[in-house]
């Protein structure tokens, strides 16, 4: 940014300012609603003095450092604990967890992010780059796993560390991901910017249309195996902060604390949870990218395959055809013979996506090929990353006969032979040709209503062979509405992570026995026994009558055949959101109520959670009125409403 630019920038953040002092309370949503001016609402704006040291300290100027000597190559680095200690970065990354779901979900210890004050982030700061900061171990719960059918259900573990550890856990990702990321290959989707499920599934539409093999893989229990001395040997190619590495593998040793008792972190395993396991994971299986990447530049061989020796003699036969009879019912055989040779020994070709620690492989080639991909892989996991291919869940499919599951979907590649002539203009002409072939993704039902059954909004009969709506009784004491967006809520889910689908219209059923189930849990709440009641008492989409809100049903299922792929965001863009976000950030204002600091961010869990709720206090109430989450307060009027002995001209200076 040039200094024209920056002293414009400086201009009009300061018109901004003096533009939100004189609106005043104007930008007060009305009452209980959520909307407004769109302008910053809360608290009083810093003086001029205090505007230009809050903005200061919100600069993270260390990690765009970081990010543009990434950039230029650099490969070695180290002295990352300055960047994570840095008082922007801990800013940052308290400001893009605060409003998460867990912020205030207790670990082992009583703390939450409640009264997080830019004296406790330099605090925390000064520890960091002492080196003394450490771990302290986590809580862990076990959470249901995916089931297969009636009476079989597992648990996975999950580790739950204090809020407080996620600030200093997401700015060290934030670090390591700037490193790390720009070395990641296009093969890997899980738990990147701009990646996901979608982007995984895009790729392989895209790439195993030729296909002959697929290898589905699925490594065994990967975060628990990951051993730490090999995690921290491959950190260490690229980091070489030693106080970097300790608090790492502080966070890998610090172990849990489970049904009261403590165990120790040991030598294997990350947690799962936890902000920083999904990249350490990448990190680690960014080994096992290489290794294919290395696979499929060996076996890679031919420009094209050869043309198939029957396609071949059918066009000599048309070229020497006298008749147009004869002519034409030779072109008709051409129609059902392919072109080229799809066991053609002369033309390889190795396809590899990886999401997290699910990954298939694709080979156009000899079966033997894949059985010796396949076994190539298991040597690799075993003796370089001490990881193990699960049996249960890896095999080796046919693509051309037996479909494949990937990410929740079966896909299938379709034959050209089966499909119709399709009409093709190109120009001013038109003329048929055949379909390439191409891939379908469907969705597995029975596997998405083991899902639905795992919440328990399906039910399965006495016989555990079929399932059927039933009502939630956990959600029966939510208000109507609240009831009613839940189940929005799953519906909207599955439309948006199915829009791939080819037998979309397959939703249907699903989204209609939600409705259903819907209706069963009002009949309990409402006590009208039978759902007919229900329906005849708020209509076909199950209406509240004060807030209209209903059921969300699609007015279609048509295919959309939609991969929700993000576009990459270039880092200006990046960098504008990093600015917006910190220099509103709560901490860099003054108290709510006095005007002074420094302050202290009172948490509330969900402002959703407490609209339409009685018996809050004071306070909550107008924190629901303004659609907040944190609230900037100083430390005496943090324990005031901590204790409700707020004053009433307190409470007007809120309001004014």
């Amino acid at each position: 940014m040039g200094n024209t630019e920056k002293l414009r920038y400086e201009d009009m953040k300061k018109n901004l300012l003096n533009r939100w002092a004189d609106i005043g309370t104007l930008a007060l949503p009305k009452g209980r609603k959520a909307y407004g001016k769109g302008v910053f609402v809360v608290g009083r704006p810093f003086s001029s003095g205090n505007t230009a040291e809050g903005t200061q300290e919100s600069e993270p100027r260390l990690l765009k450092q970081l990010i543009d000597e990434v950039k230029k190559g650099k490969t070695k680095f180290d002295n990352l604990i300055e960047v994570i200690s840095d008082k922007a970065t801990l800013i940052l990354a308290y400001e893009l967890i605060k409003s998460k779901p867990g912020q205030m979900t207790r670990g082992a210890d009583s703390l939450t992010l409640d009264a997080t004050s830019l004296k406790s982030i330099s605090q925390w700061g000064q520890t960091l780059a002492e080196g003394s900061f450490a771990f302290t171990p986590a809580r862990r719960i076990r959470i249901p796993k995916q089931s297969f059918g009636p009476g079989r259900e597992e648990k996975r573990p999950l580790t739950i560390a204090s809020p407080r550890q996620k600030v200093i856990q997401k700015a060290i990702a934030l670090v390591i991901e700037a490193v790390y990321e720009p070395i990641f290959l296009n093969e890997s989707h899980g738990f990147r910017p701009n990646r996901g499920t979608h982007s995984a599934l895009k790729m392989v539409d895209q790439q195993f249309k030729g296909v002959a093999w697929v290898i589905e893989a699925d490594i065994t229990k990967c975060f628990d195996s990951i051993p730490h001395k090999r995690l921290l040997e491959i950190l260490g190619r690229r980091i070489k902060c030693q106080k970097t590495l300790n608090l790492i593998e502080s966070g890998l040793k610090a172990g849990f604390i489970e049904f009261g008792k403590l165990s120790e972190g040991g030598d294997t395993g990350i947690a799962q949870g936890s902000v920083l396991s999904p990249l350490l994971c990448n990190i680690y299986l960014h080994e096992l990218d290489n290794y294919m990447k290395g696979v499929m530049e060996s076996c890679n061989k031919g420009k094209t395959r050869r043309k198939s020796l029957e396609y071949a003699r059918l066009q000599y036969a048309l070229g020497k055809a006298k008749s147009g009879k004869e002519r034409r019912q030779i072109f008709l055989s051409l129609r059902n013979v392919k072109s080229k040779d799809m066991l053609d020994p002369n033309f390889v070709r190795v396809k590899y996506v990886r999401y997290a620690d699910d990954f298939i492989v694709g080979i156009a080639g000899h079966k033997t090929l894949a059985i010796k991909i396949q076994s190539d892989i298991e040597d690799f996991l075993k003796n370089e990353l001490d990881l193990s291919l699960s049996n249960a869940k890896t095999k080796l499919t046919h693509f051309r006969s037996d479909q494949v599951e990937f990410l929740g979907a079966l896909i299938q590649n379709r034959n050209p032979q089966n499909k119709k002539v399709a009409s093709i203009v190109r120009g001013d002409k038109k003329y048929k040709a055949r379909v390439n072939p191409y891939l379908s993704f469907h969705i597995s039902i029975p596997k998405l209503i083991r899902r639905l059954v795992e919440r328990s909004v399906y039910k399965w009969d006495k016989t555990g062979s079929s399932a059927q709506p039933t009502a939630v009784r956990r959600l029966v004491n939510l208000d109507h509405a609240d009831i009613v967006r839940y189940y929005n809520h799953l519906i909207h889910g599955f439309i948006s992570y199915y829009s791939f689908a080819d037998n979309f219209s397959r939703l249907s059923n699903i989204v209609h026995g939600l409705k259903h189930s819907c209706a069963l849990t009002l009949a309990l709440k409402y006590k009208l026994r039978f759902r007919s009641k229900v329906f005849k008492r708020f209509g076909s989409f199950l209406k509240e009558p004060d807030t209209k809100v209903q059921i969300a049903i699609p007015k279609t299922f048509k295919r959309m055949r939609k991969f929700a792929v993000s576009a990459p965001i270039p880092l200006s863009r990046t960098e504008r959101a990093w600015s917006l976000k910190l220099t509103r950030s709560g901490l860099l204002k003054t108290c709510v109520v006095c005007g002074t600091g420094p302050v202290e961010m009172h948490h509330l869990r969900k402002i959703k959670e407490l609209v339409g709720r009685r018996h809050l206090n004071w306070f909550t109430i107008q924190m629901a009125a303004i659609n907040r989450k944190q609230i900037p307060l100083c430390r005496e009027h943090h324990i005031k409403l901590h204790r409700n002995t707020m004053s009433q001209s307190e409470k007007e200076a809120f309001r004014s």
